[in-house]
């Protein structure tokens, strides 16, 4: 059960998205969100699947908003369904290692260490900062050591 900080967070954003109306004014971005969210260091990504989802139809070429659904699908469901969202957005954001480097860490998940090692490879290619990220995230563990 979320503790009290989170059900506020998630009532505040769900505020905010029903003040909006079937479309999102352009000011209301997902950096915004995670202003208004971090400050009691709740990440955006924490929030049930339904909010994230509408927020995504909100901006659909938001790519954080694409991880932030995937994330909480996770969090929700399983990995395998969170994997499946950012396989089907990956055409959509061909460059965003982001995506790859989550997709590297669902992989890891599930125990697929060749799609792993293919995804790391494309995301440090795009953006070779994520390879600092990886040396200490806890999904990728299995691949520490040849990192």
């Amino acid at each position: 059960m979320p503790c009290d900080f989170v059900r506020e967070r998630r009532s505040l954003l769900a505020r905010c998205v029903d003040l909006c109306g079937p479309r999102a004014p352009s000011h209301f971005s997902s950096d915004i969100v995670r202003r208004h969210t971090t400050r009691a260091r709740v990440r955006v990504e924490w929030f049930d699947p339904a909010i994230s989802k509408r927020l995504l139809g909100f901006q659909p070429d938001d790519v954080q908003w694409v991880i932030s659904f995937a994330y909480a699908i996770r969090r929700a469901n399983s990995i395998e369904a969170a994997k499946e969202i950012l396989l089907n957005a990956e055409p959509k954001f061909p460059k965003q290692a982001v995506i790859k480097y989550n997709l590297a860490c669902y992989f890891c998940q599930l125990g697929d260490l060749e799609s792993v090692k293919k995804y790391l490879k494309r995301a440090f290619e795009i953006d070779p900062n994520w390879r600092l990220q990886a040396l200490e995230d806890e999904d990728l563990e299995a691949l520490w050591e040849s990192l």
